[in-house]
């Protein structure tokens, strides 16, 4: 009887590390994942300007917005953003980024390039206030600032920038100003993708809620699989395709590591399943629960007993010797009570 009671202990104990260790290996590999891995995005999308209204940024925006939660972003997001909340947004964007290892910037609106640096341009920004590029420098927000923010926090970077609008500011632009976005000196770590090549403007979209840039772009971050250069790959060849070769996004610099917005779900899956049973008996460890009640002979151990097995091989005997126990409890529960009324009543 010890050694047949040993040999099942060895057992239940065996089956105990094997689960601890398949739910340690998950945590491991989901460590590395898209739910663990410490990703915040900073979201801008700008449609209510004053003088040139755009129709699609703020629906790109939560388009961008709710693709990214679903691949374990945090994010910022700010909508129809004057130049106060932009650099609000910016400013909290770079305290959560010295927390992550993926930061990500998207902006859709308005943008500018003066002598070769970009600017983005907030809503609250008008014509009348503007004489000459040197106005806009001051009333817009610096691309090359956010670039810095990103830089510093040592995160991987991937900055989506769909602000190659036709320029309705560029009259003001009386030196150093020109047509869409400069192309970036891509710093270390940093993927950038732009919804079309640098000097060009893009469509806001003939139809539809969202434009042709944002639109392939959520559509192929959802896909499982794809790393940051397909997905890059995949959107340019897309928007390119749509527009019969008007807008053709482009994209430079490279991560330090492979980036995946979905992992693979189907090799995810497979590497935190828990290993294959070795031939531990279920039926042996029902028995080890069972001798443990019979040796401990509490009310709380056969109604352990129950709980786990409450159809089990020994369930009926388990309830009969609960209801047994427990009619004892409130026997002698009886019978002290009837003892302390005999003594009361001898007393008096």
């Amino acid at each position: 009887m010890f050694r047949r009671n040993l040999f099942v202990a060895v057992l239940v104990l065996t089956a105990s590390i094997l689960a601890w260790g398949a739910e340690d290996r998950s945590l491991t590999i989901r460590s590395k994942s898209a739910a663990i891995e410490r990703r915040v995005a900073l979201v801008i999308g700008n449609s209510s300007y004053a003088d040139a209204p755009l129709k699609n940024p703020v629906n790109d925006a939560d388009a961008m917005v709710a693709a990214l939660k679903e691949t374990g972003f945090e994010v910022v997001v700010r909508k129809n953003a004057d130049r106060r909340a932009m650099f609000t947004a910016i400013k909290e964007f770079g305290q959560k980024l010295k927390k992550s290892d993926i930061g990500l910037f998207y902006y859709a609106g308005h943008g500018v390039q003066i002598d070769s640096a970009n600017y983005l341009l907030p809503t609250d920004l008008r014509n009348s206030d503007l004489q000459d590029s040197d106005d806009l420098r001051r009333d817009a927000v610096a691309l090359n600032d956010l670039m810095e923010r990103m830089r510093d926090a040592g995160t991987r970077n991937i900055v989506i920038l769909d602000a190659c609008r036709d320029n309705p500011f560029l009259a003001k632009l009386s030196r150093g100003g020109s047509r869409g976005l400069a192309k970036i000196v891509t710093a270390a770590n940093t993927s950038i993708l732009y919804s079309t090549d640098p000097g060009n403007t893009a469509s806001d979209g003939a139809s539809g809620d969202n434009g042709v840039f944002t639109k392939h772009l959520v559509s192929t971050i959802r896909k499982d699989g794809l790393e940051l250069v397909d997905v890059m790959r995949e959107v340019s060849l897309s928007v390119d395709r749509e527009t019969a070769g008007a807008q053709r996004p482009v994209f430079d610099g490279v991560l330090s590591t492979k980036f995946f917005f979905r992992p693979q779900q189907e090799m995810v899956a497979k590497l935190v399943a828990p290993p294959p049973s070795i031939g531990v008996d279920p039926k042996a460890i029902e028995l080890r629960y069972w001798e443990s009640a019979e040796q401990t002979r509490t009310i709380s151990a056969y109604k352990k007993y129950l709980k786990k097995y409450p159809d089990g091989e020994f369930a009926d005997m388990a309830i009969e010797k609960v209801q047994i126990m427990e009619a004892a409890e409130v026997k002698a529960k009886e019978s002290v009570r009837s003892d302390v009324d005999q003594k009361a009543a001898l007393a008096d």
